[in-house]
């Protein structure tokens, strides 16, 4: 039974149900709840057990009291015995009834009944506000009436009446609608919000309302980096912005201040004295190496009028020439959250530590140090015999061994440490096991997942440097051309094939290689030649930026390769090749991929035209397949000084990419739903994002609809807009339904910068050069309701199909069985004297197409 109100109860009467019975009850329990319960509150409530007499008639009144005072608005009658089986020789058991229930009430409820909080304490932002004050009448019968609000106290001037109900009927309730406006105010805000009602026992009614202004509001980033500068640089200045993000006081700024290690060699030349509200201005910082060189740090702290930071700290960070020694063996990279990038021989995803030699000339590493401890600079021993040649690289596994000398299947060695995620000390020893030569002191910075730290340079970049080339081909018919053929001043005749469909030469009577094969030879090779020469021209505007090369080919059965006319390597040929040579054995058609240091050879490329040349070579004649297909990558050489940080892309054994020293938030993972929406879905993109070194800032969704324009939507974390759970680190965005059609591909990527600036991506799209590319999307397919099939249907886009049939293809996306897959490469299946106008579909590394449970994944 709901009293509708909280009652003070007393006793319970009951009246029979009729005059010529037998009453149809006899014990029963009583339970109650008060409204702060709730009616689910009984179970923990006073309870009763009186019992009726045998037999009342309906004008009798039957009365029980309570042994106290029942402050209750819900009670639940239960009855526990109906007077069954003549008890008391009084029949019944055939019903149980009463006719009637009351309650005493000893205190008469007030009605009407005002329900309003006594105090409020405001979120204040610094804008103009809209504030809703809930207000009720708990009364049963009588209608609330309300004065119209006014208010009083100090800040009494900042609020102003927007709504307020005159009358609340019995039950309901509203809201008393006011305006803040802060202007010229700010910190601590007090006003009471005054008003009469027809509530007997709240005649006069005053609501405190309180809160606090941060206005004005300073945001400055903790970190400033001044730049990299070569060794000799001069003064050197550079600008950040402050800003003032309260709406409506003036930030003043009362003072700078330099401090820290470096403190002579900063000096703030421009500050503003005040800035306005939601304004912003620049402080200009100056740096004076004096002479030096290395890394300068200071502290700059702004004192300011804001109330809750009145002393803001910014880091100063500046370099002048290297960071670190650019000779010698030094700690180029390691990584000590190894979850992908890289396999041990044990086929383990284990730290790992990169050595580089700058040179000049080879160092043998044995008696040299690893060591993960500043007070046991000895603790792992290279092997003797272990030589590191110049501009090469050795990767040791910092798996933690029991034992120092282990070396895995694979030839990598592993040392008896592991490498600590929080960051520790690292370093390389030299011999006399007391001198680091390279080291992280006191320790590296916290590491993260799959990011590598190490040197880096800016301004270098890595390329393939004949992807847009065509290679030229002869099967020879005798040696007279010796390795001529080999140099740029050659010339082919007509004899050679040009036509000009890419670098990949070969043949292959099955159709294991025909994806790789450019140049179809198989008309002149096939029972008829062992070997072919092949030229590859490519230009370079200025040879002297290129600081590393590799060879990757995929090959069956050897080569020799030459570049401009020097022989650089070979695999599996004789030792002297000649026009009719053929390779010592045939090669493993599963492992003929090869890449090969050739960095060596740098100072042979030159402005202009270059040539790579490949004489190919066959296991004989009669061989069923024939490959030579080369890429040739090169690393340009980086301007900027030498510096440490967290790299772009982690490249074990290779020359570093970029870096930071700030990796940005982490992008966790991007979800949506659903899976594959219909025209008139929306679809919800979801991004769990944490911080790195710096707190989480601006968050972006990117879309594009088919290949048309892209449009930005900010994600949030609030609660709102489709997120469900505010400052949950999962950000939000809705991709409108409006946006597509039926059979439309929808893309989009994700942004997150920190609050220095720093930005990261997902999907990362690290690698943008070459067939195997990285995903630039995530992704899928909206429905089509009038397309139906038993089958499984895969679906593929492309910006130009007629590109899609040549062999030089195009990046495309395709969607099947629910994923989605980006950026991949199509083009035309088969060799040039192929005419099928079937297509093969190059997925990216790391993300093979899935097929089914039954079969793996493929890679194409």
């Amino acid at each position: 039974m709901d009293l509708g109100a909280d009652r003070s109860l007393t006793e319970i009467s009951t009246w029979g149900y009729a005059n010529s019975n037998t009453n149809g009850g006899k014990d029963f329990t009583l339970r109650f709840a008060n409204s702060a319960d709730g009616p689910g509150g009984l179970a923990t409530s006073i309870t009763y057990t009186p019992s009726f007499d045998a037999a009342f008639s309906a004008d009798t009144r039957d009365s029980h009291s309570f042994s106290q005072t029942v402050i209750a608005r819900y009670v639940e009658l239960v009855f526990t015995d109906n007077w069954k089986n003549l008890q008391g020789g009084t029949p019944g058991g055939d019903r149980v009834g009463l006719g009637e229930i009351a309650f005493e009430d000893s205190v008469p409820p007030i009605d009407p009944l005002l329900q309003i909080e006594s105090s409020l304490n405001l979120t204040l932002d610094g804008s103009v506000q809209t504030i809703d004050i809930p207000v009720a009448n708990l009364g049963a019968t009588q209608n609330l009436t309300l004065s119209t609000p006014t208010f009083s106290g100090t800040n009494s001037a900042a609020f102003s009446l927007l709504s307020s109900p005159a009358s609340i009927s019995p039950g309901n309730g509203g809201n008393i609608q006011i305006s803040f406006n802060p202007t010229g105010l700010s910190a601590n805000i007090s006003a009471s919000l005054d008003f009469t009602t027809n509530d007997t026992s709240q005649p006069s009614v005053s609501v405190a309302l309180s809160g606090f202004i941060h206005d004005p509001r300073i945001s400055v980033a903790g970190f400033f980096d001044i730049g990299f500068y070569p060794s000799g640089s001069g003064i050197q200045s550079k600008q950040f912005t402050i800003q003032n993000i309260g709406g409506g006081q003036t930030l003043n700024i009362t003072g700078t201040s330099i401090t820290g290690s470096n403190a002579a060699n900063f000096s703030v030349t421009s500050s503003p004295s005040s800035i306005t509200p939601l304004g912003n201005d620049t402080i200009t910082i100056q740096l004076d190496p004096m002479g030096s060189g290395g890394i300068f740090s200071a502290q700059l702290e702004i004192t300011s009028n804001d109330a809750l930071n009145p002393s803001s700290i910014v880091n100063l960070n500046a370099l002048v020439g290297d960071a670190i020694p650019n000779s010698g063996v030094r700690i180029n990279e390691f990584m000590a959250n190894n979850s992908s990038i890289l396999d041990d021989g044990d086929g383990n995803s284990s730290d790992w530590i990169e050595l580089y030699n700058a040179g000049p000339g080879p160092v043998d590493l044995g008696g040299w140090y690893l060591t993960d401890s500043s007070s046991n600079l000895n603790k792992w021993e290279f092997p003797g015999g272990t030589t590191l040649a110049e501009d090469a690289y050795l990767i040791v596994f910092a798996s933690g061994q029991n034992v120092d000398d282990y070396v895995d299947g694979s030839g990598y060695l592993h040392t008896n440490f592991k490498l600590t995620t929080g960051g520790e000390y690292l370093a390389l020893v030299m011999p006399d096991g007391t001198t680091p030569k390279s080291e992280f002191t006191p320790s590296y910075p916290s590491q993260f997942s799959d990011v590598s730290y190490g040197t880096y340079s800016d301004g270098g970049s890595t390329t393939n440097l004949i992807a847009s080339s065509d290679a030229e081909v002869l099967i020879p018919d005798d040696g007279s051309l010796g390795l001529t053929w080999t140099f740029p001043g050659f010339t082919p005749d007509a004899s050679w094939l040009t036509p000009n469909l890419g670098t990949g030469v070969g043949f292959d009577n099955g159709s294991g290689y025909d994806s790789y094969i450019d140049v179809d030879v198989q008309d002149d090779m096939y029972q008829a030649r062992s070997t072919a020469y092949i030229r590859i021209p490519f230009t370079l505007a200025d040879a002297s930026e290129i600081s590393t090369l590799a060879l990757s080919i995929r090959y069956d059965d050897g080569f020799y390769a030459y570049l401009n006319g020097d022989e650089i390597t070979s695999r599996n040929a004789p030792a002297n090749p000649t026009w009719d040579s053929t390779t010592p054995s045939n090669i493993d058609e599963n492992n003929n991929l090869e890449t090969i240091e050739v960095s060596a050879f740098t100072s042979r490329l030159q402005n202009g035209q270059n040539i790579l040349a490949i004489h190919g070579i066959n296991r004989s004649t009669g061989s069923s397949d024939f490959l030579a297909d080369p890429e040739l990558t090169g690393t340009t050489t980086s301007t900027g000084p030498l510096l440490l940080g967290f790299l772009q892309t982690a490249t074990p054994g290779a020359a570093n990419t970029g870096g930071t020293t700030n990796p940005g938030p982490e992008i966790v993972t991007v979800t949506h739903a659903p899976t594959q929406p219909a025209e008139n879905e929306n679809i919800v993109v979801t991004a769990t994002i944490l911080p790195r070194l710096v707190a989480v800032g601006q968050v972006q969704l990117t879309y594009r609809v088919q290949y048309g324009a892209s449009t930005n939507l900010t994600m949030v974390d609030d609660g709102t807009g489709g997120d469900a759970i505010a400052n949950d680190s999962i950000f939000t965005a809705t991709i409108p339904a409006s946006a597509y059609g039926n059979e439309d591909m929808v893309r989009w990527f994700v942004t997150a910068e920190d609050a220095a600036n720093n930005p990261s991506r997902a999907p990362a799209f690290l690698d943008q050069t070459g067939t195997n590319q990285s995903a630039e999307y995530f992704g899928t397919v909206t429905t089509d309701p009038s397309v139906t099939s038993d089958m499984p249907i895969l679906q593929w886009f492309t910006q130009s199909e007629s590109a899609s049939h040549t062999r030089s293809g195009a990046r495309a996306s395709v969607y099947f069985l629910g994923r989605f897959y980006d950026n991949i490469f199509i083009r035309q299946r088969g060799g040039a004297t192929n005419g099928s106008i079937s297509q093969k579909f190059d997925f990216n590394k790391g993300d093979s197409f899935y097929v089914n449970e039954e079969m793996s994944s493929v890679g194409e």
